[in-house]
């Protein structure tokens, strides 16, 4: 298990304040990422990932909803015909 370590800092790329119902605090600081992966038996494997940033967050490029992100990902995907192909998304 990795440890989690409390750090910040005003010039982090992509760092934003995003909302966290597991937490006792509301708001969390940090990267929040959309990904698509590849599960076979018992291996998962990361296949594509994009940083989500809310709108206002400096030097990101232009806003886009994790719903966008993840349609680009799905888009992006070369998958064998025929498969099975899950979709799963949070709740905010």
């Amino acid at each position: 298990m990795i440890p989690l370590v409390q750090k910040t800092g005003k010039k982090i790329p992509g760092c934003a304040w995003h909302k966290d119902h597991a937490q006792i605090w509301p708001n969390v600081f940090g990267h929040q990422w959309v990904l698509s992966a590849l599960l076979y038996e018992d291996f998962l494997l990361p296949l594509w990932a994009r940083l989500y940033h809310p709108k206002g967050t400096r030097g990101c490029g232009p806003f886009q909803t994790k719903i966008a992100l993840a349609k680009k990902i799905l888009k992006g995907l070369r998958l064998p015909v025929p498969c099975k192909l899950y979709v799963l998304a949070d709740s905010w």
